[in-house]
């Protein structure tokens, strides 16, 4: 199991401005976005860590997966089923409302792309969604399947390196949200990368020109 961290660096113009939007934080998963698992917060909020000069994201690469039945926009994620931790290159299945624990690991092959895991005899009305282990100890919601499946199927769920950084006033974690790349700011961990560091705010830090607009560097 590997762990990652992402230093955020905020130019003090920026924690000044005491705007209510949130710095939060999405993973992709099967090439979409739909959930944000951390975040900060300018303004003081009790649901929300405080926004500082430096910040920093942590997570592992420790996944569970879930059933979900509800999958629209602003919908709150509740799991309809137990919550089995997955590594790579395993499968569980969908039976008498409950997934097996523990899932079981594939053949080489099994798998059309490496870093992938799944859930086997999905029903049509119920949907995957994936955690990973974050900050603490504790578990976020990355991903939900909302795409539509006729009948019983397999669902083959892969996180991907790639990350956003997204400005957003009305958001949560534990929400389906409909996020796009042009939503924030891409960060991709390469292959052996565990750590990066990024920073948002002015060209020259804390010297901003006429007109200029915060940007991330």
């Amino acid at each position: 199991m590997s762990s990652f961290s992402l230093n955020v660096t905020i130019d003090n113009a920026i924690l000044k401005t005491g705007s209510d939007d949130k710095l939060v934080i999405a993973r992709k998963v099967n090439g979409s976005l739909n959930a944000v698992f951390d975040g900060y917060s300018i303004a003081p909020n009790t649901q929300w860590k405080t926004l500082l000069k430096t910040n920093e994201f942590k997570w592992s690469d420790s996944y569970k997966v879930f059933l979900v039945s509800s999958v629209n926009p602003g919908d709150s994620v509740i799991a309809n089923t137990n919550e089995v931790e997955i590594p790579f290159d395993y499968l569980t299945k969908y039976a008498d409302n409950q997934l097996a624990d523990p899932a079981l690991k594939q053949a080489a092959g099994f798998f059309a792309k490496p870093g992938s895991f799944g859930i086997a005899d999905v029903p049509m009305q119920l949907h995957a969604g994936v955690k990973m282990s974050t900050a603490g100890g504790s578990w976020a919601t990355i991903y939900v399947d909302r795409s539509n499946h006729v009948g019983k199927t397999r669902i083959t769920l892969q996180p991907q390196n790639e990350y956003f950084l997204i400005w957003k006033n009305e958001v949560s974690t534990e929400t389906i949200w409909a996020l796009t790349e042009s939503d924030g700011q891409k960060v991709v961990f390469k292959d052996g990368e565990t750590k990066k560091a990024i920073r948002y705010g002015y060209a020259k830090p804390d010297a901003p020109t006429a007109g200029e607009d915060p940007a991330w560097y």
